[in-house]
């Protein structure tokens, strides 16, 4: 029961007694602090070294051979448009810079391979490429009708520092 401050009456020196606390509700805080307290204790004792794990394979994705399939290398220019370069075992072509020749190129290389029977074109992206860099390429190779297009990040070159 909780008296009211404005209906009592001032002590003769001056002090007002303590209004009287309902204690029926729990206070929940130092429960709380426990539970953070247990948390970062778990944490700190289970950053132990992890056991690899062997992980079963892909049901739904397949890998794609990159001897089977027409393999485009796709770096980054700053400040330009990127450069396309096709695989062609060995040897790297390098198309143009323009960007009409470079989709032509790349149409025409298309559907070379879709008569040779080649049906998957394999992207091989420098990692440092935007999306919207590839934007014209992965049209150009969509403009053959057909073909799988699949995308790979290329990320073995180190920057220097």
């Amino acid at each position: 029961m909780v008296t009211d401050p404005a209906t009592m009456e001032p002590e003769e020196d001056g002090f007002k007694p303590r209004p009287i606390r309902d204690d029926s509700e729990m206070d929940i805080t130092p429960m709380i602090d426990i539970v953070f307290l247990l948390l970062i204790y778990f944490l700190v004792c289970s950053s132990q070294q992890m056991q690899s794990v062997l992980l079963p394979p892909a049901i739904y994705g397949t890998a794609v051979s990159d001897v089977k399939s027409l393999t485009f290398m796709v770096e980054y220019n700053p400040g330009a448009l990127p450069t396309v370069s096709q695989m062609d075992g060995s040897r790297k072509n390098t198309f143009s810079s323009t960007p009409e020749l470079q989709t032509s190129s790349i149409i025409q290389s298309v559907t070379e391979a879709k008569r040779k029977g080649v049906m998957d074109v394999l992207l091989k992206i420098d990692k440092d490429l935007k999306q919207k860099d590839l934007e014209e390429i992965r049209r150009a190779v969509s403009e053959v009708e057909g073909v799988k297009l699949y995308m790979a990040v290329d990320d073995s070159k180190k920057k220097e520092d």
